[in-house]
């Protein structure tokens, strides 16, 4: 009954805003002792609680539920005496979090004001095969925020924190409680470090953060039992990269570094996995919401190891754009340059002298306020040229696919190829000269990253069409003379089958010899090297002799133009006299003649052909005589 009254008092007390204010947690276990009783183990867990003390809202939690879970039968722990499903564990000890020491020459300074609140639960655990999970969930984390979905009140986006307690003896890693200033834009550091009293390897990555499962309006209900479920990222953020693709952490310190996104609020969960003896113990979780500032830091900061692959000129610039950088003093490492060896411009570009490694630095603000410095390396090493070339065209069978990429001061030694294919998640490889098999034919834009000894990386995207037979052509219809041979041709590289048999020298090859004497149809299949395959026809209709009537005879005016128009089945034609007319070799020429002119034709199929003549005669214009001008009366 005291349980249910406390959860109606907090409910009344702060509803949807209770838990806005908490800005983070985890939940941590010691191992005490033996337990009291025979096979038992007693822990401690620990959950601690971190509130921003900026934001409105309630004050710490008073209590907190905690539930416990026998991962055996993923049941609740049973509470000693009582019917409830979780232990009610009251605020121990709270503490302001440590802020770290800002930078000098900061803008807009932000207020850093949080408390961590410890909830502190010992209890003995029987033995079992798969150990414990220990759970607290609230709901409602603060609006807005940048990478996580949520929403104000009821269904807003809540938290779990937990712990897994392994069946053998061990006590948890615990994550630093610091805070460190972070500006929009800017280069930042901030500390996940985690310890571990065993002396246990630590490893570090981000992890997806947890929603608050059935938590809602009210900040203490029974958690439930695992598995939990993630948060919903947005605006481009993952799990993965909760502060976008410029930050990462270091997976063996726990330390996030690199440029930080636009100013807001951003959740970052970090899981810190635990090695006794290179042997898998468990892993550990914190989730926090990180506050960007809307602040100005002055600065250095140089691009890691860029690597110059396509040219001696290099364009500098401070990946640090801050208001502060007053004035720029670059020294490329290059002294061979001589006095174009320095710059004191804000984006400097330098011919370097010679390949290899240079190391240079930046020094802003120098002999002024707020002066700081950066040195890094760069690699020139131009003549690197990535490509490559596929061969294949048809679905369903293996396309090709050759590495042409020229190195000229490395090797190449990296492949990264992506096939482009929506249709499936596998369609990658890391061979230097792979193959791939594509359905449905479609036109797909294959990507290969490459990279060189020297550091050189390059991406190339080519498009590739995919069909659903080959391309291959054959000869077009046409006729041939009973007395003929004719070469049919197919174009393509693969083998070749015509059929019928009839009348021709080789059903194999792609150009065989025909000499049928009645018309036919000859189909040819194909297939090329790689299996694609297709097929096409072409007719050779048979003729015993060339038809042609060059026309009837007819007449014209000088130096009026005629268009001859024989009948004829032939395919060549030959004229003569050739003087006159504007090409001898059409079948319907165009004729002049000045006088009377007989047009001999040749009409030919193959070595069949047929004579014929066509007269033109050529009549002068006649002459035109209206009489003499006269005159009349009125």
């Amino acid at each position: 009954m005291k349980k249910i009254f406390f959860v109606f008092f907090l409910t009344l007390y702060s509803c949807i805003s209770f838990a806005s204010h908490i800005t983070g947690g985890e939940m941590i276990y010691e191992y005490i002792g033996p337990g009291s009783e025979p096979n038992t183990k007693k822990f401690t867990i620990t959950l601690k609680l971190f509130r921003d003390e900026h934001t409105t809202g309630a004050p710490m939690p008073p209590s907190v539920f905690i539930g416990i879970f026998d991962n055996d039968t993923n049941t609740p722990f049973p509470v000693s005496n009582a019917p409830e499903k979780s232990f009610t564990v009251p605020l121990s000890n709270e503490n302001a979090v440590t802020i770290n020491p800002f930078p000098p020459c900061v803008n807009n300074t932000p207020e850093l004001d949080y408390n961590v609140g410890l909830y502190s639960l010992t209890i003995e655990l029987p033995d079992n095969a798969a150990g414990y999970t220990a759970a607290y969930q609230t709901c409602c984390r603060v609006i807005p925020l940048n990478n996580v979905f949520t929403t104000n009140g009821t269904g807003g986006t809540g938290s779990t924190y937990t712990c897994v307690i392994p069946p053998f003896i061990d006590t948890s890693p615990s994550f630093a409680s610091s805070i460190d200033l972070i500006c929009f834009n800017r280069e930042f550091t901030l500390n996940f470090r985690a310890t571990d009293i065993d002396g246990d390897s630590l490893a570090y990555s981000f992890i997806e953060a947890y929603n608050g499962g059935r938590a809602t309006n009210a900040s203490n209900i029974d958690p439930e039992a695992p598995p939990y479920n993630s948060v919903t990222y947005i605006n481009g953020f993952t799990s993965a990269s909760p502060l976008g693709n410029a930050a990462t952490i270091n997976p063996e310190t726990g330390i996030i570094t690199g440029i930080a996104p636009a100013a807001g609020k951003y959740v970052v969960s970090v899981r810190v996995r635990s090695f006794k003896n290179r042997k898998y113990v468990g892993e550990h979780r914190k989730d926090f919401i990180i506050n960007v500032g809307d602040c100005d830091v002055a600065g250095a900061t140089l691009n890691a190891n860029p690597v110059m692959c396509s040219g001696y000129s290099v364009t500098f610039s401070n990946d640090n754009p801050s208001s502060l950088n007053k004035t720029f003093f670059w020294d490329f490492g290059d002294p061979k340059s001589g006095a174009l060896n320095t710059s004191t411009s804000a984006i400097p570009t330098h011919q370097f002298s010679d390949t290899g490694v240079f190391v240079y630095k930046l020094i802003v603000n120098q002999g002024q306020a707020c002066p700081d410095t950066a040195s890094q390396i760069v690699k020139v090493y131009p003549g690197f040229t990535p490509g490559f070339t596929s061969v294949g065209q048809c679905k369903n069978t293996p396309i090709s696919f050759t590495d042409t990429t020229k190195s000229r001061f490395g090797i190449v030694n990296s492949w990264a190829w992506d096939f482009g294919d929506r249709q499936r998640t596998d369609d990658t490889s890391h061979q230097k000269n792979p193959s791939y098999i594509f359905n449905p034919s479609d036109d797909y834009t294959v990507q290969l990253t490459v990279t060189d000894s020297k550091g050189c990386i390059g991406t190339v995207p080519v498009s590739v069409a995919i069909k659903d037979k080959p391309d291959f052509t054959i000869t077009n219809d046409t006729l041939i003379c009973t007395i003929d041979t004719l070469q049919l041709t197919a174009s393509g590289t693969g083998t070749f089958l015509w059929t019928p048999a009839y009348a021709i020298n080789n059903q194999t090859i792609s150009s065989p010899l025909v000499s049928p004497d009645i018309p036919t149809k000859y189909h040819v299949d194909f297939a090329d090297n790689y299996g694609c395959k297709g097929s096409d026809s072409v007719f050779v209709d048979v003729k015993n002799f060339v038809t042609l009537n060059a026309g009837n005879d007819t007449s014209i005016c000088a130096t009026d133009a005629i268009l001859l128009t024989p009948v004829s089945d032939a395919l060549q034609y030959k004229w003569s006299p050739s003087n006159s007319l504007n090409n001898d070799t059409f079948k319907n020429p165009t004729a002049t003649p000045l006088s009377n002119t007989a047009y001999t034709v040749i009409a030919s199929i193959g070595k069949c052909n047929s004579t014929d003549v066509i007269n033109v005669r050529s009549t002068p214009y006649p002459s035109a005589n209206a009489g003499i001008d006269s005159s009349i009366c009125l």
